[in-house]
């Protein structure tokens, strides 16, 4: 049996390194999705063009402006004068922004005033919108906690404030979105390998006609499914290994936890998927329908309904009840906490057994499926 499978095995590796454009897809494909995720997809909000609009043109209201102007997440592009501008502006997307600055805004200041400024927003992209409101609170909260003890300081009194909130951002203290990226790029790499790879190979026989050559030989169904996938398992455990090195020196993302914990995810995640990859290929006879199977049954699940990219809690009722089925939720809760927090595999037992009971589902149907065609 041992002699069957490693003659399989040889024979798969013979044709990866036959078939130019796989071999290249799945030697680049890790490097190029790493690059385009790490820095072209990014969460992280920047440079948020601002325009000022300041009717009241006093010292308080241009050292507001000057404390905007110098907070890195803002970057004052024009001063305005009417508010004609500043429609005219958000319309063309020049500004995301605008701080408007009505007059009496330094007497009120000064007399211990409430004073109204308005902060107009691009409601079009709503993540910078939420992360630029959320910005201009905090600098305006600064500024005014700033006046209120410059006027305690003026009449003798000492300034307390009431709530005093020390904030410590724990893992990702920068809050960078590559580091939160990362580990979902290794579970999506893993599944097109697995899935889409396997399935595809196993259907290429079926059109070269040189899978009855296999089903006349004396190989058993079991020993075509390890033959198959053996291959792809070592090749995606190498982008698994690519990626995480390149993920440290180009992104500083460090495994804080075990490798072996993570070794043994990854392990079950690929035998799930080679499993389902397997099972694709029982069912279509062409490639292009074997692919675009593997496409609606794996790669869009595992970008859409897993958590990589989008929040599940904030997805309707319908589509958090269906990502419970995408074994790629339950592995990158264990990635996100292996690499990115340094946990144990204690926290994660019930990602395992789901895990564990994915693979076995997948590699019964296939199995039978696959005994049944030979």
């Amino acid at each position: 049996m041992f002699k069957r499978i490693a003659a399989l095995v040889r024979k798969e590796y013979r044709q990866i390194r036959r078939d130019k454009r796989t071999l290249a897809a799945l030697s680049f494909l890790p490097m190029f999705l790493l690059i385009m995720f790490g820095y072209a997809i990014n969460f992280d909000v920047h440079n948020i063009k601002v325009a000022v609009l300041d009717y009241d043109l006093s010292a308080e209201s241009r050292a507001l402006i000057e404390l905007v102007g110098i907070y890195r997440y803002f970057d004052i592009v024009r001063v305005a004068t009417l508010p004609s501008e500043i429609d005219t502006l958000i319309d063309r997307e020049k500004i995301q922004a605008a701080l408007i600055i009505p007059p009496g805004f330094a007497r009120k200041v000064q007399g211990c005033e409430t004073a109204e400024v308005q902060y107009l927003v691009d409601g079009v992209n709503g993540n910078i919108g939420s992360i630029s409101s959320a910005y201009i609170n905090q600098i305006v909260g600064d500024f005014s906690r700033t006046i209120q003890v410059r006027v305690a300081a003026r009449h003798g009194l000492e300034y307390k404030p009431l709530i005093d909130l020390h904030e410590r951002i724990w893992y990702n203290p920068e809050l960078k979105s590559s580091l939160f990226l990362i580990p979902g790029l290794i579970a999506f790499i893993l599944m097109i390998t697995a899935v889409v790879s396997t399935a595809l190979s196993v259907v290429r026989e079926k059109e070269l006609n040189t899978i009855e050559q296999i089903i006349v030989s004396p190989v058993h169904s079991f020993e075509l499914m390890v033959g198959k996938a053996l291959p792809f398992m070592i090749i995606a455990l190498e982008a698994e290994l690519l990626i995480l090195v390149a993920g440290w020196l180009f992104f500083g993302v460090k495994v804080g936890g075990s490798l072996l914990t993570l070794f043994l995810a990854s392990f079950l995640f690929l035998l799930g998927a080679l499993g389902q990859g397997l099972l694709i290929s029982t069912v279509a006879h062409t490639q292009a329908v074997a692919f675009m199977m593997a496409i609606f049954s794996s790669l869009l699940p595992t970008l859409l309904l897993s958590g990589f990219i989008f929040r599940i809690s904030s997805m309707p009722i319908a589509l958090q009840l269906i990502s419970y089925l995408v074994p790629a939720r339950y592995f990158l809760i264990i990635l996100r906490g292996v690499i990115l927090k340094g946990t144990g595999y204690m926290l994660y037992y019930e990602q395992f057994l789901f895990l564990g009971g994915f693979t076995i589902l997948m590699i019964l149907i296939s199995s039978v499926k696959m005994s049944r065609t030979m």
